[in-house]
């Protein structure tokens, strides 16, 4: 039996066990602290938000991009390449618990970018 067989007959067993674990709302955590299921943010920029007072979704769903792109900038250089702008739009998709749309959009976005 080979790895892939495991892995796909682990994946029906979930399905049938537990349908639920599978759909997009299991996948993220319940927790609106962590910054990081938003695309484009990683534990560095979560560190630079929070010092800046952009401590949860709500925070972040309500803050301005052009205020966000500023913030990463005075962060320094390594924080320039970044670009906030669907951050907002992530963050109050999360708020919503509208998980399956935040996958969606997720999956549509290259690096954090809408294309």
């Amino acid at each position: 039996e080979d790895y892939k067989d495991i892995d796909n007959r682990n994946v029906a067993e979930i399905k049938t066990d537990d349908p639920d674990a599978l759909k997009a709302s299991a996948v993220f955590p319940k927790n609106n602290n962590d910054l990081k299921i938003i695309e484009g943010v990683g534990p560095k920029i979560e560190k630079v938000l929070k010092k800046d007072g952009i401590k949860s979704w709500s925070d972040l769903a309500a803050a301005d991009p052009a205020n966000l792109k500023e913030l990463l900038l005075t962060a320094g250089d390594r924080y320039r390449m970044h670009n906030p702008t669907t951050w907002p739009k992530q963050a109050q998709l999360a708020v919503d618990g509208a998980w399956e749309e935040l996958k969606e959009y997720q999956d549509y976005l290259k690096g954090g970018r809408e294309v």
